[in-house]
């Protein structure tokens, strides 16, 4: 049982140093790394989606020509909340 465990402990020490150079690696690294390996846009396309995800969230939103709709106060929400409570107590449902 000693050999097998190990094997264990070097698997287990190779998987945290795999996961300690990906944690340094940007998505886009990540992404060209992917691409080195199996191809241009070839095998891994769940990881691809969420490396794109990614690449897509960290860079800068352009700002809306629209005026933004202004937030909602908690009051305000509460007010709403008990209307409709109302108009379904004199519907006679119950929530």
């Amino acid at each position: 049982m000693g050999k097998m465990s190990r094997r264990r402990d070097e698997r287990k020490e190779e998987a945290v140093e795999r996961d300690e150079s990906r944690a340094g690696r940007s998505p886009s690294e990540q992404l060209s790394l992917l691409d080195a390996r199996l191809g241009d846009s070839m095998g891994a396309q769940r990881e691809r989606l969420r490396l794109l995800r990614a690449i897509e969230e960290s860079k800068p939103k352009k700002r809306s020509t629209k005026k933004q709709e202004k937030e909602r106060s908690t009051e305000e929400r509460g007010e709403r909340r008990k209307a409709k409570d109302r108009r379904s107590d004199d519907r006679g449902r119950k929530g």
